[in-house]
């Protein structure tokens, strides 16, 4: 028999800034200036993997998985 298994581990980060400025130059007129940038990435990795079992007629066999 062929046991086979297949694990898949990801992560998302995003970062991310925002600024806003604002300038008076009278009473009546005044800017205001926003700038912003955001960044995301994603990284994933896939392991797996398959064993031969060799099973005869009433034996009993099994596979164990662990981490490392």
């Amino acid at each position: 028999s062929t046991v086979g298994w297949s694990d898949t581990t990801g992560e998302t980060n995003t970062v991310g800034v925002s600024m806003k400025a604002q300038y008076g130059f009278t009473k009546l007129f005044s800017v205001t200036i926003e700038a912003s940038y955001s960044h995301s990435w994603e990284s994933s990795h896939t392991e797996q993997e398959q064993t031969n079992v060799e099973v005869k007629p009433g034996e009993v066999g099994w596979i164990t998985r662990e981490a490392a």
